[in-house]
């Protein structure tokens, strides 16, 4: 296994060049322990201990979000989460396939290069951090939806005409670079790569090897995240997936649980 160890505060807000252990983490909370009720104090003491997931709804939606609000939280959260994931997959240590990566954005797991889980830190754009799990399924029908949709999407753009025609100068030769020429251009690339996609998709008659390493690993780790973070994919909500030109796939699935300070993402992709 290749790990790179570094410093939470690395990670986040302060940029300095400390490691936040266990006992760092206990210490930090005691600043707050005049400010914080009981239960709060409790329930961060419990998450840093990793008695319990982050993720877990053990507390109410309001005082989730108050804590929400302190810097003390969001370090407990992303020190939460990194410990359960680390201690989860050492049991692939072993056998050297194992990468977990960090760096200054979040941290990254994949095994055999297989992407199975991501965590992505607080930054200017989002007031949340985002949690990624990924799994690969065989599903045959899904496939057989997106060659359709395919189909379809080919037959409409066929059907098209531009709706500039072609511009000319005043003395009506054509102009090249014109908004018709433009529209033409784009629209041509566009029927070009869904030709191109239909062409892979229909001539595809068996996984690849990648693939099936791919069902293989995503499975088991899949499963081993929803247990160790105690989720419940039923209240996940949809979130629509787009392929190129911002069209929609069948071929993958996201669905999206929100959370004072984290977004958690479960990314399915089907072959």
């Amino acid at each position: 296994m290749r790990i790179r160890k570094i410093a939470l505060s690395d990670l986040m807000w302060n940029k300095k060049p400390e490691i936040y252990t266990k006992e760092e983490m206990i210490e930090l909370l005691k600043q707050y322990k005049n400010i914080l009720n009981t239960t709060m104090i409790d329930y961060l003491d419990s998450l840093i201990e990793l008695k319990i997931p982050v993720t877990k709804e053990l507390i109410s939606s309001d005082v989730r979000e108050s804590l929400s609000e302190l810097d003390v939280y969001k370090k407990v959260v992303t020190y939460n989460i990194y410990n359960i994931v680390s201690n989860l997959t050492k049991a692939y240590e072993e056998s050297g396939r194992l990468n977990f990566d960090v760096d200054t954005s979040g941290f990254y797991v994949n095994l055999d290069n297989v992407e199975v889980f991501s965590y992505y830190l607080v930054n200017d754009v989002h007031n949340y951090n985002i949690m990624d799990l990924y799994q690969t399924v065989r599903n045959e029908e899904k496939v057989k939806e997106e060659i359709e949709r395919v189909m379809n999407k080919l037959d409409s753009l066929n059907r098209q005409h531009n709706p500039f025609g072609y511009s000319t100068d005043p003395y009506g030769y054509p102009v090249v670079g014109g908004p018709g020429d433009y529209w033409a251009g784009n629209h041509q690339s566009e029927i070009a790569s869904y030709e191109n996609l239909l062409k892979k998709l229909e001539s595809k008659t068996e996984l690849t090897k990648f693939e099936e390493k791919e069902i293989e690993i995503t499975s088991k780790l899949h499963q081993d995240l929803i247990e160790v973070f105690n989720l419940d994919l039923n209240t996940f909500k949809d979130q629509e997936c787009t392929s190129f030109y911002g069209s929609k796939t069948k071929l993958q699935k996201r669905m999206v649980k929100c959370m004072p300070h984290l977004n958690i993402v479960d990314n399915i992709k089907y072959v």
